[in-house]
């Protein structure tokens, strides 16, 4: 490689590999594509973008040449460095693939071809997601925040990076590779436990699917209730003391969900009306309810505390497993129950009517069939749970390496 100086070797590497690493510039690796298109204002042209954070390339839509107007743009060709030179100070950069082929790109993605034996075109992508890529591609682009951190070209073509031997790149591209494999497949896989999921409450709760009891019965109908007759709203109010500190909870908007805002004194609250909650409650946000904002207080939070811009629910346990009512509030059933109220009023932008929602009928299994449903979603959470922790481990392992195998 005709290295210009001798630098530190990383702190991860494969045992074959000994040879210093070497610093070179990119205009030795890379040398400018650009096969200019003559535009045909009544041709059909796709263009490509590229997204930052090394998320990829994305295909616009497909537009006449006579939208283009003045722009200058180039036909994209497989297997070549593609970087965004307005947010390649976000590791905006890519690579193109035989996908591409037709497409074209604006002046704005400068496309290069690496010069064989020096630099795999894989291993130089991996090289800018690193912090030490990024930057480069920052000292490169001087200027403000945003569009006016435009990356200087001849600067980026005069950048040195650290590169090993051809040889060692590919191995460490094409590992890094197959751990982006490995995240794609569990990503994949969630994607699909998710989807079985979905379908799987829609027929339960549309009734095409039923369990049976222990012994093999049918469980009786279901029978239809007001939502009074299984919940009850809690107005226990506690008073707060100035010095004492309390968790404070909020409620997620669309997936709802009970979450911690943090612990706060008594007299850093502002809204001193406050209830205690516990395991066995549900929780609507009044101002958010039409965006999913509701769910079970989680163990965790078990004596934390809430506004009274928050409506508090218990069970009426005879009749009702309130971690069967927290599943069914995600659905679109019980979305239904949010929008429209009892005299069939659209609420989605009016404040939330406690009494008047309490009096919406739903359809309701008995307390036993409740809690088969509860036990068999509750599976299929654990399973979804076990792979977003084994897609979040890989993640992590895959940023190590990142940081260990680059220098």
């Amino acid at each position: 490689m005709n290295p210009s100086t001798k630098i530190t070797n990383p702190k991860l590497r494969f045992p074959e590999f000994n040879d210093p690493y070497s610093s070179i510039r990119m205009e030795s690796i890379l040398s400018r594509v650009v096969n200019a298109v003559d535009v045909q204002p009544e041709e059909e042209y796709q263009q490509i973008g590229i997204r930052s954070h090394g998320k990829g390339l994305f295909h616009k839509k497909i537009v006449k040449g006579v939208e283009l107007g003045n722009k200058r743009v180039f036909w994209v060709e497989p297997d070549l460095f593609i970087v965004n030179i307005v947010f390649a100070w976000e590791q905006a950069v890519s690579k193109t693939s035989i996908s591409e082929v037709g497409m074209i790109a604006s002046h704005r993605f400068p496309m290069y071809k690496t010069k064989q034996e020096k630099a795999y075109l894989d291993y130089l992508v991996w090289y800018f997601l690193t912090l030490k890529g990024k930057y480069l591609l920052e000292l490169a682009s001087p200027g403000g925040a945003g569009r006016n951190k435009t990356l200087g070209q001849s600067t980026f073509s005069r950048l040195k990076v650290t590169f090993p031997s051809y040889s060692e790149q590919y191995k460490i591209a094409n590992f890094l590779s197959s751990v982006d494999k490995k995240i794609q497949q569990l990503t994949e896989k969630q994607s699909l436990l998710q989807q079985y999921k979905k379908g799987i409450m829609q027929k339960l709760f549309s009734l095409e699917i039923r369990f049976k009891d222990e012994q093999g019965h049918d469980f009786p109908d279901w029978g239809s209730v007001k939502l009074s007759e299984i919940l009850e709203l809690q107005d226990n109010a506690i008073d707060m003391a100035d010095e004492k500190e309390y968790e404070l909870i909020t409620v997620r908007r669309r997936n709802g969900g009970v979450d911690s805002r943090g612990r706060f004194k008594g007299k850093e609250v502002l809204v001193k009306n406050q209830f205690k909650l516990n395991s066995k409650q549900f929780v609507i946000s009044k101002r958010q309810i039409v965006h999913g904002a509701c769910g079970l207080v989680p163990e965790h939070l078990e004596g934390a505390i809430v506004s009274n811009e928050y409506n508090v629910f218990e069970p009426i346990e005879s009749k009702l497993d309130i971690k069967y009512f927290n599943i069914f509030a995600t659905t679109l059933f019980m979305r239904k129950a949010f929008f429209i109220n009892s005299d069939g009023v659209h609420i989605e932008k009016l404040l939330f009517k406690t009494r008047s929602w309490l009096k919406t009928k739903i359809l309701l299994p008995n307390k036993n069939e409740q809690q088969k449903i509860v036990s068999f979603i509750s599976v299929l959470d654990k399973k979804i749970e076990f792979v977003s922790q084994q897609i979040e481990q890989t993640q992590t392992f895959k940023k190590g390496l990142l940081q260990q195998m680059f220098v």
